[in-house]
C-alpha cells in the first residue's frame, strides 16, 4: 500500500502541467457546484420568505370557494379560530383579514384596487406591513371602537399615492360593494401612512384599513373574515402538506392551505431551480469524466514502455490497475480539498456581502435585498464524495486498459 502511494505521488508529478490541468478541471467543477448550491438555497429561501413573510403568510385559511369566485359572502365564521390557531405548538402567529375590490379616488384621480381590512395589533405578527411604512404612521393600535378619530385611517402604496396625487393627511374616498351585493358604500378616509413593499403590483393596487371598519362597510359581522393568515415557528414546515394542522382547520366550508398550494407558480419555479442544479451537476460530472479519462489515457500512453517492463519482470496486472486507481484517487482528493476551500471562501464572502439583484419581481416574490449565499455541511461532504467517486468510476476503464498491456507488444511498440 505504501509503495502504491509512493509510485502514485511520483507519477502524478511526472507531468506537472497535465496534473495541474486535471486538478483545475475537477476542482473548478466542484467550486461551481458548491457555490450554486449555496446561491440557489439562498435564492429559494429569499423568494419563499418574500412571498410569504412579506405579507401573505406561510399559510392561509379561506372559505373553500373564496379564491376561485372572490365572492364577499364566502366568509370564515368559526368561533375562537384565531386563539385556537395561536395555541398550536407549531404556529407562531395568526391574523384575520377582509378582502374586497373597490375604487380609491381623490380630487385628482381614481383607480381600482384591493381594500384589505387588517387587525392593527395582530397583522405585524404575521406580515411586514408595519415595517414597510415609509411615510407617516402605521394604523393606530389598541384603540376602542368608539374612537372614531382613528377608524377612518388608511394606508396606501407609494405608487398609488403618486397616481392619486395625495400625501399624508389628505382625504380619499373608498367605494366598495357590500357583501350581499345589494348596496354600494362610499366612505371618506384620511391617509395616515404610505407603504412600499418594493413590488409594483402591491404598491399600486393595495390599500389597508382597520378590519372593524371594513366589516361595517361590507355589512359583515365582527367575527366574519375572508382570510386568516398564519405563520409557523419554522417556515419550512409550511412545505409539509401532510401536517395534521392543515386537515384540522379544514372542513366542508373552509380550507387551510400552504403557500405552495396558494402560489403554485412560485413553488414550480423553486422546484425548477432544484432541477437545474441537478442538470448542471450532471453536465459538470460528464465534463470532468471526459477530462480525467483523457488525461489518464495520455499518461498511460507515455508510460506504455514502463508498464511493459514491469509486466515482463513479474508485476501483476492487479498491481498496475491499483497503481492507476491510486493516482486517480490522489488527484481527486487534492482537487476536492482545493474545490471545497475555494467554494467555501466564495460562499462565505457572499454570505456576508450578498449578491444585489436590485428590485427583481418574480411570481409574487420581490427580491429587493441582496441574496446572501448559504453554507451547509452537505456542500463539503456530499459533493466532494460524489466527485471523488465519479473520478474513480471513470478511471476504471483506463486502469483496466493499462493492466491488460502485453509486455511483448508494449516493448515492440516502444522500439
Amino acid at each position: 500500500m505504501i509503495l502504491l502511494f509512493k509510485l502514485a505521488i511520483r507519477n502524478i508529478f511526472r507531468n506537472v502541467s497535465r496534473t495541474a490541468l486535471t486538478v483545475f478541471l475537477i476542482s473548478t467543477s466542484l467550486i461551481a457546484l458548491v457555490f450554486m448550491d449555496g446561491f440557489s438555497n439562498a435564492m429559494a429561501s429569499a423568494m419563499s420568505k418574500s412571498a410569504t413573510r412579506l405579507f401573505p403568510g406561510d399559510s392561509q385559511i379561506h372559505h373553500r370557494n373564496f379564491l376561485e369566485e372572490f365572492e364577499q359572502t364566502h366568509v370564515i365564521q368559526v368561533p375562537n379560530i384565531i386563539s385556537n390557531l395561536t395555541s398550536e405548538p407549531l404556529i407562531q402567529s395568526a391574523t384575520p383579514r377582509t378582502l374586497s375590490s373597490g375604487t380609491i379616488s381623490s380630487s385628482s384621480n381614481m383607480i381600482a384596487g384591493q381594500i384589505i381590512g387588517v387587525d392593527s395589533l395582530l397583522e405585524p405578527t404575521v406580515s411586514k406591513l408595519k415595517l414597510t411604512v415609509i411615510e407617516g404612521d402605521y394604523l393606530t393600535q389598541g384603540f376602542s371602537d368608539d374612537a372614531n378619530a382613528h377608524k377612518n385611517e388608511i394606508l396606501i402604496g407609494q405608487k398609488m399615492a403618486e397616481q392619486l396625487e395625495v400625501g399624508l393627511g389628505d382625504r380619499i374616498v373608498i367605494s366598495m360593494p357590500q357583501a350581499d351585493g345589494k348596496d354600494f358604500v362610499q366612505e371618506l378616509f384620511k391617509v395616515s401612512g404610505v407603504f412600499s413593499f418594493k413590488s409594483k403590483e402591491m404598491d399600486n393596487s393595495m390599500a389597508f384599513i382597520h378590519i372593524n371598519r371594513a366589516q361595517e362597510m361590507l355589512g359583515l359581522e365582527n367575527n366574519a373574515y375572508h382570510e386568516i393568515a398564519f405563520n409557523f415557528n419554522n417556515n419550512v414546515d409550511a412545505k409539509n402538506l401532510e401536517l395534521p394542522i392543515f386537515e384540522k382547520y379544514s372542513n366542508e366550508q373552509i380550507i387551510a392551505e400552504s403557500w405552495i398550494q396558494i402560489m403554485p407558480e412560485l413553488a414550480s419555479i423553486l422546484n425548477l431551480m432544484t432541477v437545474s442544479i441537478v442538470a448542471v451537476g450532471f453536465l459538470l460530472f460528464i465534463l470532468v469524466g471526459l477530462g480525467v479519462v483523457n488525461a489518464l489515457f495520455m499518461s498511460i500512453f507515455e508510460r506504455t514502455y514502463e508498464f511493459g517492463v514491469c509486466r515482463s519482470i513479474g508485476t501483476s496486472a492487479r498491481f498496475i490497475f491499483a497503481q492507476i486507481m491510486t493516482e486517480a484517487l490522489m488527484i481527486a482528493i487534492i482537487s476536492a480539498f482545493i474545490g471545497c476551500f475555494i467554494g467555501w471562501a466564495l460562499n462565505f464572502y457572499f454570505s456576508i456581502h450578498g449578491i444585489d439583484y436590485g428590485q427583481l419581481e418574480m411570481s409574487g416574490a420581490s427580491l429587493s435585498e441582496p441574496i446572501k449565499t448559504q453554507i451547509n455541511l452537505g456542500q463539503f461532504t456530499v459533493y466532494p464524495i460524489q466527485m471523488i467517486a465519479l473520478t474513480l468510476l471513470v478511471c476504471i476503464y483506463p486502469a483496466w486498459s493499462a493492466a491488460k498491456i502485453q509486455p511483448a507488444q508494449a516493448l515492440h511498440k516502444s522500439l
